[in-house]
């Protein structure tokens, strides 16, 4: 089973960083991420139930890893380089199209997508690399 991780991207400097800490208050119906930054603890509210500011957004590790054996997150966009999976054989997916990688609500899981086609959650990962993300690269997602 993978380790449950998550990063944050800061909407203040446009950075991303590892989550140290993430704390949920009820009373106020918010969650905040701890992560460091120059040397300091900082913080940042990621989710807010009662219509407050949000300044970060939080991205979960899926558990799987690209070609380059770097982590992939929820929000990382993802490269299909056409060759041939070594688990399943085939080429089955548009290699020219970036890849978003996001979590489904109703069905619990992550999934990648693009606006042509739709790959499971067993994607790959030896033909996957990551190219992006989609707060900070979001000219990768748009179409030709």
């Amino acid at each position: 089973m993978p380790l449950i991780k998550y990063k944050v991207f800061y909407r203040v400097d446009k950075q991303i960083y590892d989550v140290v800490r993430l704390d949920f208050y009820k009373t106020g119906k918010y969650c905040k991420a701890y992560f460091v930054t120059n040397n300091n603890l900082t913080s940042a509210i990621v989710i807010d139930y009662s219509d407050g500011v949000v300044n970060g957004d939080l991205m979960r590790f899926t558990g799987k890893k690209d070609k380059d054996r770097t982590e992939i997150y929820g929000g990382h966009i993802l490269e299909y380089d056409g060759e041939r999976c070594s688990h399943c054989g085939e080429l089955q997916y548009n290699k020219h199209k970036p890849y978003l990688v996001s979590w489904n609500d109703e069905d619990a899981c992550f999934e990648i997508t693009n606006d042509e086609n739709y790959m499971d959650n067993s994607l790959c990962e030896n033909s996957m690399k990551i190219i992006g993300n989609k707060f900070q690269d979001k000219e990768l997602l748009k179409g030709d």
